[in-house]
């Protein structure tokens, strides 16, 4: 059997159905992995009974039991020990990265390491990047980025660390775009939805969709400096749009 290992969010959901950011990448790019990767069965790591049950009611609602099944993060080393796991995959850049290759290194698995990243911008990063460096990681592994910019911008901050640490980054850093839901969100009617929207049709937009929070994941301040820059260029019948919800909701006020 062609086994992989996911460790979902170390964060409980509130409910099954909250299946957002990083609860959404444990579980669908598992599913995603499991179509085109050809994995038979997928273990979702949760890091306690709580989380267990929601991924449990999770997977049921979805539909995946005869494909995927729930087990506590405590299982893990013993599981690795005696489960042939071909692909681990994280959600995050964190430091379960660095403890999953040293598990590797100590029990002689032969997993590879795959994680991908929504943002880069928490405060611990740098050291979370130091961390891995000092892990047993190398060319099986792998960070999936969103864009060309991210990579750009990862592999400087890898490249920092590095100096710090004295240990060369060997992990990987392929660029894989997010994906689009082309039937949910296929382009309706122009004139319709601006007038919906209230946006003039003379004028040209920039659109941002992020959460709006005052310390997770969105710094708008870089993204207001280079629109003012950029619209100085462009001229002034161009706007940006600003979309997403706001945590808390009185941050919009």
């Amino acid at each position: 059997m062609r086994l992989l290992g996911v460790i979902a969010p170390a964060f409980a959901l509130r409910s099954a159905k909250e299946l957002i950011g990083a609860n959404f990448a444990s579980m669908y790019v598992a599913r995603a992995l499991i179509e085109a990767g050809g994995f038979d069965h997928v273990h979702l790591y949760a890091a306690n009974a709580a989380q267990l049950a929601l991924v449990e009611q999770a997977i049921a609602e979805n539909g995946w039991s005869t494909r995927a099944s729930a087990q506590l993060d405590l299982t893990l080393p013993e599981r690795v020990r005696r489960e042939p796991y071909e692909l681990f995959y994280v959600p995050a850049i964190s430091p379960v990265l660095a403890d999953l290759a040293r598990l590797r290194a100590e029990t002689g698995a032969g997993y590879r390491l795959l994680a991908t990243t929504s943002t880069i911008s928490y405060p611990a990063f740098e050291e979370v990047l130091a961390e891995l460096l000092c892990a047993p990681l190398d060319e099986r592994d792998a960070i999936a980025v969103c864009s060309h910019a991210t990579r750009t911008v990862l592999r400087r901050l890898f490249a920092a660390a590095s100096a710090r640490t004295g240990r060369p980054a060997r992990i990987r850093l392929p660029v894989v775009p997010y994906g689009v839901d082309t039937q949910r969100y296929a382009p309706g009617d122009r004139v319709a939805s601006r007038a919906r929207l209230g946006l003039r049709e003379h004028e040209h937009y920039v659109l941002s969709v992020a959460r709006f929070s005052v310390i997770d994941k969105f710094d708008f301040g870089p993204l207001l400096e280079m629109f003012r820059i950029a619209r100085d260029s462009l001229g002034r019948e161009w706007r940006l749009v600003l979309a997403g919800g706001a945590e808390p909701a009185h941050y919009l006020e």
